[in-house]
This record gives structure tokens, C-alpha cells and sequence, in this order.
């Protein structure tokens, strides 16, 4: 938080693909605590949910903190269409044990090409670590286009445009993250305060019409001391 106030890092995305199973209450855990705090101080955090699937009230802290992005798994390697994704059997279930409604979204987490710490190479991993950077991605995709979005702003504009599933809430959030209709459309961006614009229009205009009277006052400044010699 303090290298966010001075601007000395300017955080504004933070991904976790980790977790460990919730013992008590959102409000007592320090890494939920930690993760609330980030997101108040306009942090977008995203968090994987964890591979505790197919259970129920399987969601890990601190995707179970209800002011963050929790990302459940999919697996859309076969998929001839986009309604015919899957849920990934590992992924973890909602709800949390204080009845908030996880995961958020469901992003690719099935044989993802990752990095490898071999050689420099590349492997395949399955996980809800996996799909949580991906909506990390598109996180960062909508600051860079809007960046006065706020967490909770992205948050929605992700939820609301995800494609839903014949799941239950407590299995997909919202349903998959649907990176194209977010792309194609703007109608999940704020607004512009068009009251500002035409206020900003006006001063302009204004601006414009005192320095065309400043250069004619000259112009005929000048005509006159001519005409007088």
C-alpha cells in the first residue's frame, strides 16, 4: 500500500495463484484482511480459487473475500463452440462458509502452455492458477484502455459480459470470460460526464474567441498608426 501511495511502483493489478483452505470468517483472515485492503485502495486483485473440486464450499482463501475477482477453471480444449465449454472437475465450488457466491468468473485453466523451470522451456498445466492470470490479462486490457476503472468497476464490466453456462452460480460466478464481447463493445465502459465536456467545450471556444479579439486589436492598432503618419 505505501509503494501504491508514493507512486513508487503505481500497483494497480494483483494476481494470486494460491490459496489454502479458510478456517474462519473472511473478516478474520489476515490474507483476505490483506487482499480487502488492496482492493479499497483501488487495487484490482485477482485470485484463483482453488483445485478442490468437485466438492462444494471448496473456495480457498483469499478468493473467498468478496471484494476480489475469484477465478474458477474451464476446460475448453475440445470445445467445438463456446456454450459447449466445461467446468474443469478440480475447480473449487461455492459457496464460501460466509455464503457469498464464488467463484466470480470462469477462465481456460485446463493444459495451459506455461513456462517451465527446465531448460527454459515450456509445459502444460492444469490448475485455477492457470486461469486466474488470464482474467489478470484482461484486467490489465480494460486499465489500459480506461484507466480511471476501479476494481469494482472491472469486476463488473467481466461479469456482466461473461457467457453463462447451464451451471449453477456456485460452480461458473458468472459464467466464462467472454475476452471478445468485452473487445467489440464499449457500452461496459463508464460514461463521459458530458456536463464536464460541454463545460471544457465552452472554455475552449471561449479561449478561442478572446485571442481572435486580441489579434484583430493589434491588427487595427497598426492600421491606424499608419494611416495617422
Amino acid at each position: 500500500m505505501d509503494n501504491r501511495k508514493q507512486n513508487k511502483y503505481d500497483i494497480k493489478i494483483l494476481t494470486l495463484s494460491l490459496g489454502a483452505k479458510p478456517k474462519t470468517s473472511y473478516k478474520e483472515d489476515p490474507l483476505c484482511q490483506a487482499v480487502e485492503k488492496a482492493a479499497s485502495h483501488g487495487i484490482t486483485v485477482v485470485a484463483a480459487t482453488g483445485n478442490n473440486g468437485p466438492e462444494a464450499k471448496t473456495i480457498d482463501s483469499p478468493a473467498n473475500s468478496p471484494s476480489i475477482i475469484s477465478v474458477g477453471a474451464c476446460d475448453d480444449r475440445n470445445a467445438k463452440s463456446p456454450n459447449k465449454v466445461l467446468l474443469a472437475d478440480f475447480s473449487s465450488r461455492g459457496p464460501t462458509i460466509d455464503g457469498f457466491n464464488k467463484p466470480d468468473i470462469l477462465a481456460p485453466g485446463v493444459n495451459i502452455h506455461s513456462l517451465s523451470n527446465h531448460n527454459n522451456g515450456y509445459q502444460r498445466l492444469s490448475g485455477t492458477s492457470m486461469a486466474a492470470p488470464i482474467v489478470a490479462g484482461c484486467a490489465a486490457l480494460l486499465l489500459e484502455k480506461t484507466p480511471t476503472l476501479t476494481p469494482q468497476e472491472i469486476k463488473r464490466i467481466i461479469s456482466v459480459s461473461a457467457l453463462h453456462l447451464p451451471l449453477t452460480q456456485a460452480e461458473q460466478g458468472a459464467g466464462v470470460l467472454d475476452l471478445r464481447k468485452i473487445a467489440d463493445s464499449t457500452d461496459f465502459l463508464p460514461q463521459k460526464n458530458t456536463l464536464v465536456a460541454n463545460l471544457n467545450s465552452n472554455a475552449k471556444k471561449a479561449s478561442s474567441f478572446h485571442t481572435g479579439l486580441n489579434s484583430w486589436f493589434w491588427v487595427i492598432l497598426i492600421l491606424v498608426i499608419v494611416l495617422v503618419l
